[in-house]
């Protein structure tokens, strides 16, 4: 018959061997502040902080956590209006969807409602970010490569113009058909931020400051 100590043991820096936790069939029913137990239905270490009860990790039990994180899945087609969607399962089960999982696009194509950029090219990514992989808005499209046919099209043009403060100036791009990206660099060559809009025709722009600007330099890249 095993005895109950109902005092404190002190053991003096004595090494304590062979020792087996108290195994129990579940958790403790009523633990005070430090317990600590096997659980042999889970077969987890647990321990109580007074407020609630903790798992202690082991090894198996971080290699199975960084399992569950997002990771990557694998290829999908982005053929229009598709989505790679699986039952929501419980945490836990490694076959169900979980925020962070993401895929290579291998067949381009166009997902409507998802965020970032919806056209995916081949090589691009999508990823679940949200909490329900049947809502489109908890997918994100990320853009991994340009057109080959714009980049090695692309041409640059430069116009140095000043801005009169809180006043709307169009830029019409003398040598573009079409305006890709803007740059803006003070006189001093440093680049500024200023509003930049696309209102007019494809090789025209809206350059909106806050303050008058002069001389500054509008970089210009197209087709």
């Amino acid at each position: 018959m095993s005895k109950k100590f109902q005092v404190d043991i002190n053991l003096d820096q004595n090494e304590l061997k062979n020792v087996v936790l108290d195994s129990i069939a579940g958790d403790a029913v009523t633990p005070i502040q430090g317990q600590t137990w096997y659980n042999n239905l889970v077969n987890k270490i647990k321990y109580y902080t007074g407020a609630a009860t903790k798992i202690v990790a082991t090894e198996d039990f971080v290699t199975s956590a960084i399992n569950a994180l997002g990771q990557i899945q694998g290829t999908f087609s982005a053929l229009a209006g598709l989505l790679p969607v699986v039952a929501d399962k419980t945490q836990g089960d490694l076959t169900a969807i979980k925020k962070g999982d993401y895929w290579v696009i291998s067949v381009a194509g166009t997902i409507a409602g998802i965020g970032g950029a919806d056209e995916l090219s081949v090589g691009d990514i999508i990823q679940f970010f949200g909490a329900n992989p049947a809502t489109a808005a908890d997918w994100l499209g990320i853009q991994r490569n340009l057109n080959d046919a714009i980049s090695g099209n692309a041409k640059t043009e430069r116009q140095t113009v000043s801005l009169v403060a809180n006043t709307p100036l169009n830029v019409n791009a003398a040598t573009l058909t079409d305006i890709y990206s803007v740059q803006i660099y003070n006189s001093a060559g440093a680049e500024i931020v200023v509003d930049i809009e696309k209102l007019g025709g494809l090789n025209q722009v809206t350059l909106t400051s806050k303050k008058a600007l002069a001389n500054i330099k509008v970089d210009l890249v197209g087709a």
